[in-house]
């Protein structure tokens, strides 16, 4: 091979590597790994520091499963001590299942920044709130985009930062701990340095660990768990239940069946977040990695040579015995399970067999209270996860009943009362009759019969949930009289019902299209309209609402629906008989004519006045060494632009031109150019490798009998908007609009 073309490929194959992110492999079947991973060396960057001085606007997407449903960001810039320097916030967009971000431009002088974000379960009872961070070098390729992965390895990498490891290096070493951490029997086989997974693989093996498919908490504590222990010497199964995992990922991905029936994996492939990586990480974590046969199965019943007990202790003698039966336990029977004798019970680590509970042995799912019997012998799912003896004292009614022990439940069993208690363990309680009294309302317990339903007791409203009679405060109280009111209207989903405003609560009830159920919000952009503005707002589909104030018609979209938060998309109002665009600013409407969609290139312009060339020309930086590549005008309307002699009889009674003594404080932060919510129809320039903006209004103020006084507002690529006073021939057309201000809100 020419030794040029070696050197490109050693090279490129080693930026490959150590680019967070970058890596595309995805293996048909697990054990399909690139086994020449760590074989050639890694390019590690041991250049001199270089000045970095940017301000950059972070967008990006999500590459997180959808259970996962991100609400919040903050992007941080990080100084020379990895601290956070200055922050911003980011906007999520969402489009269906797909999420994405923007945020305003951050200035930074390092090449570091620090992501923050949260997530909740979409569609989810469960409301944790689940916070994330990543660590982002700048100067990587795609490093605004999400990955879990990067989740797990954000606060080591920081930590080997300020340790003055370099980026190079840090991303290395934090690597090979996930690596080891995650699956540490290939540091004995390969080597941590030669491990074969690449980064799609590491993050599967960490996604299926936490359990991703709970759509509870127990996703979130075990990622905390893991995350907080890269770089230690404990491994996953030394940190989490290792039956728990194996059960669970069992379960989701119906192993016993799939493995071996092509109909029920194709079934499975129909989930959204099914990947072959996953599955097959899965497969090796509950079966290991030796070859699967399906005439086999994984749990063996040698012969009876042991006396029974529940759970067996670990002793020498015992454990020769079990050898002796069984054989060896090895790493390609890790999780393998055996029974020896009726009460004895053993699971295989990988190293040794280990004694087991019969309902760990037998597959019993353990999620808290739940009670199973086996040989005479009573077990409780604990607060800890796991299955323990229930002591013969404790063995009361419920216990027999396999009532489950939920905290603060109330179970009535041959005429006796029995509560649930749970402080550090799960145990029944029997309660006088007479001392069930202060766990009802209205003669009702809160049961499973009556979960969610509400009970007014003197004024005061009670909901029954988890257990318990919870008192409304006053924003609860407001919701139920609501739900109770409306509750028919919401039965066929969101198109067609209403939103109303409720002053107490200062939010508005709406039908969430999924639930067919009432709930509440507050919208983006309080601030700048009337908080009542939509009551009575109709929803024209499952997202869309419009409402008419007065004047005014608001389309409003509810852009993520979980989290309640609706944002308006356009804003019109309609007098004598003109329909005029509507921007609102702190509670203030701002006219102009309604945006279009056509786009005309100056070049092919013929519809235009003597003026417009000369005038035109300032903006084409004809004098520079660089040509213009690009002069439009975006989404032009009707009347989008006119000259003077028009614009001055534009406004409708009540409204007028500005005049030039200055914008309102906040006018340009808010009112900005070609933003999602203006009619506006602005000039675009793309000049020297950057994008300006350009919206230009008439005033009311004469410079001569030919000339006009405009107010330009002007955003020039990432920079904020900036506004000032130009000179407009009258007969100026196209490219100068009209924007109408409110009688007694003057810009002076």
């Amino acid at each position: 091979m020419n030794f040029k073309l070696l050197k490109f490929v050693i090279f490129a194959y080693a930026i490959m590597l150590a680019a967070c992110g970058s890596d595309t492999y995805y293996s048909g079947h697990f054990e399909d790994v690139d086994d020449r991973f760590g074989q050639q060396p890694i390019a590690i960057d041991t250049s001199a520091n270089e000045i970095f001085d940017e301000r950059i606007a972070f967008e990006g997407r999500f590459n997180l499963v959808s259970v996962l449903e991100p609400v919040k960001m903050n992007i941080s810039a990080l100084d020379e001590n990895f601290e956070k320097k200055g922050t911003v916030s980011a906007r999520i967009e969402r489009n269906r299942l797909e999420f994405t971000y923007k945020a305003p431009e951050i200035h930074f002088q390092e090449p570091f920044a620090q992501i923050d974000f949260t997530c909740r379960f979409r569609d989810s009872k469960d409301t944790t709130e689940m916070q994330f961070t990543i660590i982002a070098n700048l100067k990587e390729k795609e490093f605004q985009n999400i990955g879990f992965y990067r989740t797990i390895e954000s606060a080591y990498i920081k930590k080997l930062l300020k340790k003055n490891e370099s980026y190079s290096l840090a991303k290395l070493h934090t690597r090979q701990a996930i690596h080891n951490l995650l699956d540490p029997e290939l540091e004995y086989e390969y080597g941590i340095e030669n491990a074969p997974y690449q980064l799609d693989t590491l993050e599967a093996l960490a996604y299926n660990y936490c359990l991703f498919f709970t759509w509870d908490s127990t996703f979130y504590k075990n990622f905390k768990k893991l995350s907080q222990a890269v770089g230690g010497s404990k491994k996953w199964d030394e940190i989490l239940s290792v039956a728990e995992v194996s059960e669970k990922l069992s379960d989701y991905y119906k192993l016993e069946e799939s493995r071996c029936n092509k109909d029920v994996l194709e079934k499975l492939k129909n989930e959204r977040d099914f990947t072959e990586l996953r599955y097959n990480a899965a497969v090796w974590i509950v079966q290991g990695k030796k070859p699967y046969n399906c005439e086999t199965k994984p749990i063996i019943t040698p012969p009876d040579t042991q006396s029974s007990s529940s759970v067996v202790p670990k002793d020498s003698s015992i454990i020769d015995s079990v050898v002796e039966a069984l054989g060896k336990c090895t790493i390609t029977r890790k999780y393998e399970k055996a029974m020896l004798k009726k009460g004895r019970y053993y699971s295989c680590n990988g190293k040794e067999w280990q004694g087991i509970s019969a309902p760990e042995y037998f597959g019993d799912v353990c999620e808290g209270g739940e009670v199973v019997l086996y040989d005479n012998q009573y077990f409780m799912c604990f607060n800890t996860g796991y299955w323990n003896p229930i002591p013969e004292e404790k063995i009361l009614p419920p216990v027999k009943a396999f009532e489950k022990c939920r905290s603060g439940r109330i179970v009535e069993v041959d005429k006796k009362f029995y509560r649930c208690t749970y402080v550090w363990d799960r145990e029944w309680n029997e309660i006088s009759k007479e001392g069930t009294e202060q766990y009802k309302k209205n003669g009702k317990f809160c049961t499973d019969s009556t979960a969610g339903i509400t009970e007014k007791v003197n004024d005061e409203y009670f909901t029954c949930k988890y257990y318990s009679w919870n008192k409304l405060d006053k924003y609860e109280i407001e919701f139920y009289k609501h739900d109770t009111a409306h509750k028919d209207e919401c039965n066929n989903g969101s198109k067609g019902t209403k939103i109303y405003w409720n002053d107490v609560t200062q939010v508005y009830f709406y039908c969430d299209h999924k639930s067919r159920k009432w709930d509440y919000t507050r919208f983006n952009g309080r601030d700048d309209y009337e908080l009542d503005a939509f009551d009575k707002g109709i929803y024209l589909d499952s997202c869309t609402i419009q409402a008419t104030k007065n004047e005014f018609t608001y389309t409003v979209n509810q852009v993520i629906n979980w989290a309640g938060r609706f944002e308006i998309v356009n804003s019109t109002a309609t007098m004598d008989s003109h329909t005029y665009g509507a921007k609102f600013i702190d509670k203030v409407p701002y006219l102009s004519s309604l945006r279009g969609d056509q786009t005309i290139s100056l070049k092919s312009l013929t519809d235009k006045s003597d003026s417009f060339d000369d005038f035109i020309n300032q903006y084409a930086h004809s004098e520079s060494a660089y040509p213009v590549y690009l002069m439009q005008l975006t989404h032009v309307g009707k009347d989008s632009y006119m000259n003077f002699e028009k614009a001055e009889k534009f406004c409708p009674k009540g409204y007028h031109l500005p005049d030039t003594s200055g914008l309102p404080e906040n006018f340009l932060n808010v009112f900005g150019v070609d933003s999602t919510v203006n009619h506006d129809s602005p000039l675009y320039v793309r000049y020297n490798t950057k994008t300006y903006l350009y919206d230009i209004y008439w005033t009311s103020v004469s410079k001569d009998a030919d000339t006009q006084y405009c107010l330009e507002i002007r955003k020039e690529d990432k920079d904020s908007p900036k506004s000032q006073i130009i000179e407009c021939p009258k007969d100026l057309y196209p490219g100068v609009q009209t924007l109408c201000f409110k009688d007694g809100d003057e810009n002076d």
